[in-house]
């Protein structure tokens, strides 16, 4: 997903908890960016019920991959993940979705891939 899509996404989400994250942890020196959108929740029974950290849903999108198929929760989000802005957010985005074109993700993260080490096409 190039940055101005992320952008325009961005620009529609209206929960707090939504937006741009980096993760905690550096992997071959670089941290991964993902947008990370709210899921509606079904409506509570009682209202003043408020949900956890672990029922509040996201779907996430990564530079590199797009839409993931499998929701993450706020609480698994915010166990890897730091909230930034779209301009903290932008050239590690605009890095991992440039890579993306020409390298793979193991080459990429890792610095090397087993596959294209052996001489194979990875993708």
């Amino acid at each position: 997903m190039i940055w101005q899509e992320a952008i325009d996404k961005w620009s529609d989400l209206i929960s707090d908890k939504e937006g741009f994250y980096l993760s905690h942890q550096l992997k071959n020196g670089k941290k991964t960016a993902i947008l990370a959108c709210e899921v509606e929740q079904k409506q509570m029974k009682n209202k003043k019920e408020k949900l956890s950290k672990k029922d509040i849903m996201f779907q996430i999108y990564r530079p590199n991959t797009g839409l993931q198929f499998r929701h993450e929760s706020l609480a698994e989000i915010e166990k890897k993940y730091k909230k930034v802005t779209n301009e903290e957010a932008e050239i590690h985005w605009t890095q991992q979705y440039d890579a993306s074109v020409n390298t793979c993700s193991h080459a990429y993260w890792n610095g090397n891939c087993r596959n294209v080490n052996l001489g194979h096409d990875c993708e």
